[in-house]
């Protein structure tokens, strides 16, 4: 799962040096049980060290997780949905036109009667709420990966132009781990 993002932003390496500036947002979900807890806890540290990498600025990178980090990670907020919220919020009012915006969701997901939503400690967000906030970013590039099970109604609330939508599943009745 974290694979496909990775190659993503191993892909997009060279455009990402020539765009204005690039923003990351990763965010590391409910893991439930200590072998997901782990296993989403490496996949968004690999995540931030491969945009490092890659050339991106650390200071448009934001790690929210809902999980503990290592004392030596780089510095996270809580993956709740006010502070995710918020985090998009803040990378609308620093981005400019012609930015681009990846946001990677890296945790479970379920389905809902109006779609699916992404789980986070406290009220999850739903597919919906996430595209209003999106809508925010205006004409900027955005890429959303959710790596998360029951993700594949993200990609119809979500599409939009200048939009790209990756999800883990075709459905949001594919709801077992991805």
């Amino acid at each position: 799962m974290i694979s496909r993002a990775l190659l993503l932003l191993g892909l997009l390496a060279t455009p990402l040096a020539q765009a204005s500036q690039n923003y990351l947002l990763i965010v590391a979900g409910r893991g439930g049980t200590d072998e997901y807890r782990e296993q989403f806890r490496a996949a968004s540290l690999r995540l931030y060290q491969a945009a490092i990498d890659a050339g991106l600025d650390p200071g448009n990178i934001a790690l929210l997780s809902a999980i503990e980090l290592p004392d030596d990670a780089p510095p996270r907020q809580n993956a709740d949905k006010a502070t995710l919220l918020k985090a998009l919020r803040d990378i609308d009012a620093r981005a400019q036109p012609g930015d681009r915006v990846f946001v990677v969701l890296i945790g479970h997901g379920n389905p809902r009667a109006d779609g699916a939503a992404f789980n986070l400690p406290g009220p999850d967000i739903t597919a919906s709420e996430f595209a209003t906030v999106l809508d925010s970013l205006g004409d900027r590039l955005v890429v959303i990966v959710n790596t998360a099970s029951a993700s594949g109604p993200f990609v119809r609330a979500l599409s939009a132009p200048g939009r790209i939508v990756i999800t883990a599943t075709s459905s949001g009745r594919e709801y077992h781990a991805t």
